[in-house]
């Protein structure tokens, strides 16, 4: 089965943001995840503003297009607002 090289910088830069704020982001989702109880199915991105700086946010957001999965929670450049 053959791999596929993504790079990393090149897709940050082509999405606009920092590459180490999305490495914080995805530490802090892992943690995050990680300590939800394992029968908790509800959707938790709408808490992710609660715990991430905005570059953290924006990046989740982007590099992982959460803004047209989650239109209710995010846009390209950050959470609804309320």
């Amino acid at each position: 089965m053959a791999m596929t090289a993504i790079d990393f910088e090149g897709k940050c830069e082509s999405l606009g943001i920092d590459p180490s704020a999305y490495d914080s982001a995805v530490r802090k989702e892992l943690v995050f995840v990680s300590e939800l109880e394992p029968s908790d199915d509800r959707e938790h991105y709408y808490e992710y503003k609660d715990f991430m700086t905005h570059d953290e946010l924006i990046a989740l957001i982007r590099w992982n297009n959460l803004h047209k999965c989650y239109p209710q929670y995010f846009t390209w450049d950050g959470p609804v607002e309320e």
